[in-house]
């Protein structure tokens, strides 16, 4: 997340908060134990983008705003501590511009959770 889409500089406060949420949704859908993975049918990977969706969605992301591969790899593993099974060039080569894996069942779930909080 960034506090400047000029400037780029990461919102340190924005970003803990939506790791904290992602990891909560994780736990409550018994996905806490995963690791990453370079495959699109992950559902730690179809979570992430599910997130991505809701939060351009809700503005916390600007819709302009390119999210890449890199940057979602080190949200994962960096702000959220998820376990690192892949490299962050195996993620960034089966996900760049990937934001188009939609996943109804797992958007409704995001909804789901963010409509309880």
């Amino acid at each position: 997340f960034v506090s400047d889409e000029a400037s780029s500089l990461k919102d340190e406060e924005t970003t803990a908060k939506q790791a904290s949420l992602f990891i909560e949704f994780l736990t409550l859908n018994g996905l806490n134990s995963m690791s990453t993975s370079a495959s699109k049918s992950s559902p730690l990977n179809i979570a992430i983008f599910a997130f991505i969706r809701y939060w351009r969605r809700k503005g916390i992301l600007a819709p302009q705003h390119i999210v890449s591969a890199n940057a979602i790899y080190r949200f994962l593993t960096d702000d959220c501590n998820i376990r690192k099974e892949v490299t962050i060039k195996s993620f960034y080569n089966v996900f760049n511009h990937c934001e188009d894996m939609k996943n109804k069942e797992m958007d409704d779930k995001v909804a789901d959770f963010f409509a309880h909080r």
